[in-house]
Order: structure tokens, then C-alpha cells, then sequence
């Protein structure tokens, strides 16, 4: 599990870390407002944008399957969640293995 504290009352962490098929960022967001979250590669490219909307002050899970913004499985190695929120820019780094 990577685990990182961002703003007041702001936890994020991605579970399971290393995976295998699929991963989960789980985030606390203390206030409402817009929330990107987004896989990146070692290279900074985007991956696959997970959520870009507006959402209520809550408890969140976001499931990443894996699979790149064209449907296609992304090759083992390690990626980041980028997550934007109210309350700023969290990084969190997670791998892949096959």
C-alpha cells in the first residue's frame, strides 16, 4: 500500500501495491470541489484519466483495471496516480506485474 497525507484531513493511498490485474486509489476529500485523478507512466505520459468531475466532501474509491485510454492492458512497470483536488496535487507512485 502507498499511503499519502495531502491537505488538512486529505489521505490518499492505492491498494493492492504491487498488482497484478487491477489497483485502487482511495482518497478522503474533506470539501466539495473538482477532482482529476490520473495514471502516468515513468515518462510522464498519461495513461488513463480515472475521474475528472465534481464531487461531494466524502470517502472515495477509484478502480484503475489496468488497461490505457484506447481499451489496451499497460505492460508491467511502475506507474503514478496523480490525484487534483481542493486541497492540492498528490502523487502517488504504484507498480504493475504481470
Amino acid at each position: 500500500v502507498s499511503m499519502e497525507s495531502g491537505g488538512p484531513g486529505l489521505l490518499a493511498e492505492s491498494a493492492p501495491n504491487p498488482f497484478v490485474s487491477s489497483s485502487s486509489l482511495s482518497f478522503s476529500l474533506p470539501q466539495p470541489g473538482l477532482v482529476r485523478a490520473a495514471v502516468y507512466d515513468v515518462q510522464g505520459s498519461i495513461v488513463r484519466v480515472l475521474a475528472d468531475n465534481y464531487r461531494a466532501a466524502g470517502r472515495y474509491e477509484i478502480r484503475w483495471n489496468g488497461d490505457d485510454a484506447r481499451g489496451r492492458q499497460a505492460p508491467a512497470g511502475v506507474y503514478f496516480y496523480r490525484l487534483e483536488t481542493p486541497s492540492g496535487r498528490h502523487t502517488l507512485k504504484t507498480t504493475r506485474l504481470r
